[in-house]
Order: structure tokens, then C-alpha cells, then sequence
């Protein structure tokens, strides 16, 4: 080996202890504790007058990026979120479904 060879092979060892400590708890250090995954980003279900509940969907709609930026500067600004404006706009041109 060479000079320095003893010293790195020396330095290496606590890394080589800490990939034999690793592999022999299935991939996981043993200073790591197990968590419960979170759950998925469900939306709550909306309750419509008939007392059914109704599931959100995703409606997409493609514009100006900077018309987008706009929209989202103004409703920052007045405490609101885009999707409460485009539901409530839809909602005064078209109305509510009635079943």
C-alpha cells in the first residue's frame, strides 16, 4: 500500500460498519424507526342539499401564463383561491344542477 493507503483504509472503516449494519436490517439503519405512511391527498366529500355527498374533481383549463399570474396576484390579495372564483362564476352563468 502506499503512504496514505493505511490511512484511508483506516478512515473507511466506520463506513463499511455503518453498509454491514445497514444491510442486516433489511436496508434500514438501526437508529431509524418505522412511520406510517401518510395518507393521500383525499379531498373531503362536499355535502350537496339532498344530504348525498359528492366527491371534488380535477377541471383543467388552459391560459394566458400571464393572465394566470393575474388571476393568482388578485385572489391572493383578497384571501381567496382561484378554484372558489371559477366555481362561483360557473355557478352565476350556468346555475346549479338540480338532481
Amino acid at each position: 500500500m502506499s503512504k496514505y493507503g493505511a490511512i484511508i483504509a483506516e478512515a473507511r472503516k466506520p463506513e463499511n460498519e455503518q453498509k454491514a449494519q445497514k444491510n442486516q436490517t433489511n436496508g434500514k439503519p438501526a437508529n431509524q424507526k418505522a412511520r406510517k405512511p401518510e395518507s393521500k391527498n383525499i379531498q373531503k366529500a362536499k355535502t350537496v342539499s339532498a344530504g348525498v355527498k359528492e366527491a371534488d374533481v380535477n377541471l383543467s383549463i388552459k391560459v394566458a401564463l400571464r393572465r394566470r399570474r393575474h388571476w393568482m396576484g388578485q385572489a391572493k390579495l383578497k384571501g381567496e383561491t382561484l378554484t372558489e372564483a371559477i366555481t362561483d362564476a360557473l355557478s352565476k352563468r350556468y346555475g346549479e344542477p338540480k338532481d
